[in-house]
């Protein structure tokens, strides 16, 4: 299923999911962000009826949702499993975690092979095994952000296109850039097996698909305005950079003080004219690595502090709950009436190198 980002492939995985009335769900995306927000949205959209009684787990590290139960450990996930066999049980987990799902999920399959095989272990307590092939016949698996699972057949994030690695009655992959690749070969030359999405032995036909301009028309998803900038123009005209000529511009209290580098000081400027030109009042920054993002959290302090600008950074080093602090700016700035002038609060801004990437819903920025 392909539709643009932010038309609402979480909430299509969810009505799939209620209408094949899965007893036993698995929806992997690509980061831990991703786990609460799609919980949070599963939770928000579900309908009365398939879903009702619903056991719930997210296979991670850490999440943004108290109520939210979670773990990483194996024994615990198949504690899981064999609990609550007549309720719903829809598991969120991470592509990197999914090998312990696996783990958990084979467990399970060997036990209830064996007990088939050999029977009861008494004849007092008779084993009925179909309630429990019938659920684990009944197990669909959703690959959000499926791109990631093409390329090298042998990489982790492919593992979950194979009934050996993750066993599943149904597939559904969701994607907003599907990726056809063609042959590869490795460094002696021989041919690779590679993914690509259009390969339906893999990914399955095409069930529906949304092109962006469409989505755009039915008023879907908003428009992208690109906007081109002058940089070195700017930085004089807010007075960013008192020294043109220097490749360094010195910081004030707000930023720790010391100097830092002038590029970083022009992408300020430009943050702070999309403000007050084009009405901007929430962004995100993507940079290259986590020293340049702290840095530019820095830089953009010192600068834009005395216009009302506030500044976060985020990194795979935090938890859940405190990337959720430092994006409740961003929130709250999206929320309120944009002034004629800069305020207090009135912009946020929030730094970061892959984490906010890929899937993340913030309808704020």
């Amino acid at each position: 299923m392909g539709l643009p980002s932010g038309a609402g492939k979480t909430v299509c995985a969810l009505r799939v999911t209620e209408a094949l009335r899965s007893q036993l769900t698995l929806v992997l995306v690509p980061s831990i962000e991703l786990v609460s927000q799609t919980y949070r949205e599963w939770e928000r959209w579900r309908e009365h009826g398939a879903l009702d009684g619903w056991r719930p787990l997210a296979v991670v590290s850490s999440s943004s949702v108290p109520t939210l139960p979670r773990t990483t450990k194996v024994d615990e996930i198949v504690s899981y499993l064999r609990s609550s066999r007549d309720r719903p049980q829809v598991i969120f987990c991470t592509y990197h975690s999914a090998a312990r799902v696996a783990e958990a999920l084979d467990g399970e399959q060997r036990a209830v092979d064996l007990l088939v095989s050999c029977g009861p272990l008494s004849s007092t307590a008779p084993f009925d095994p179909s309630p429990t092939l019938a659920r684990l016949s009944r197990r669909v698996q959703i690959c959000d952000e499926a791109h990631r699972c093409t390329g090298r057949r042998t990489k982790r994030d492919a593992q979950p296109l194979s009934d050996g690695f993750l066993r599943a009655s149904r597939r559904l992959f969701l994607t907003a850039t599907p990726r056809l690749l063609g042959a590869k070969r490795d460094k002696e030359g021989e041919l690779m097996a590679v993914g690509s999405m259009d390969d339906e032995a893999l990914f399955g036909r095409v069930v529906y698909r949304l092109a962006y301009s469409d989505a755009v028309a039915r008023r879907i998803v908003a428009p992208l305005k690109l906007v081109f900038l002058d940089l070195t123009k700017l930085v004089e005209e807010y007075g960013l950079a008192p020294q043109p000529a220097s490749s360094l511009v010195a910081l004030g209290d707000a930023g720790g003080g010391g100097v830092a580098s002038r590029e970083l000081a022009e992408l300020s400027a430009a943050m702070l004219d999309c403000h007050r030109r084009h009405g901007v009042r929430t962004a995100f920054c993507f940079c290259s690595n986590n020293t340049r993002a702290a840095e530019l959290e820095r830089v953009a302090r010192s600068s834009l502090a005395a216009h009302g600008v506030a500044l976060g950074r985020v990194s795979g080093r935090m938890n859940a709950p405190a990337r959720a602090q430092v994006l409740d700016p961003v929130r709250r700035a999206a929320s309120t009436p944009l002034p004629a002038e800069p305020t207090n609060g009135s912009m946020a801004i929030v730094t970061n190198c892959r984490v906010l990437g890929e899937g993340v819903d913030l309808p704020a920025v």
